[in-house]
């Protein structure tokens, strides 16, 4: 695949999760997060801070807490904030980018997860392998399609897989 083509898959990416932030309580969580950015939060003290503020925002609405959806919502939030105000991770050397592919694939495993939890009977153990694994999976053919532009990265693939790790952690 071309690197315009692959340019296009990122974009689209990018546009989904943002698109999905523009509700009123998700980009008040958002702006929340990008104030932290700014007073130096590193991504634990972020993610932390996601779940804190989603879970007070579910609260403030009147929304029932589940764990599915607060996981979805808080790591959609964390990874529109890294791409609107980029930030560098010590946990995951190599600047901004491999941050954003951390909060980006702990969006995604969330996401699939929320989606597979709606079925009926459905343990939370297997919505959160089934979400795990299509982001990996998602994130392994990006680094292929990228072949053909700036190379396959291991390195985006070990942040794509600490974001998976982290997707459900603390719920």
């Amino acid at each position: 695949m071309s690197h315009v083509a692959m340019s296009r898959v990122n974009d689209k990416l990018e546009r989904w999760v943002l698109d999905r932030t523009r509700t009123p309580s998700r980009a008040e969580v958002v702006r929340r997060l990008e104030t932290r950015v700014t007073a130096g939060a590193d991504l634990g003290q972020l993610r932390g801070a996601a779940l804190r503020e989603t879970r007070d925002a579910f609260v403030r609405s009147g929304r029932r807490e589940d764990a599915e959806q607060l996981a979805y919502e808080a790591h959609l939030a964390l990874a529109a904030t890294s791409l609107k105000r980029p930030f560098v991770s010590p946990e995951l050397p190599g600047g901004t980018d491999r941050t954003t592919h951390a909060c980006l694939s702990a969006a995604l495993a969330a996401w699939v997860a929320e989606q597979v939890s709606r079925v009926p009977l459905m343990p939370a153990s297997i919505a959160r392998g089934v979400g795990s694994g299509m982001s990996a999976v998602v994130g392994l053919a990006k680094e292929v399609m990228d072949l053909g532009g700036s190379g396959f990265s291991r390195t985006d693939l070990a942040a794509n897989w600490f974001g998976i790790r982290n997707a459900f952690r603390e719920l």
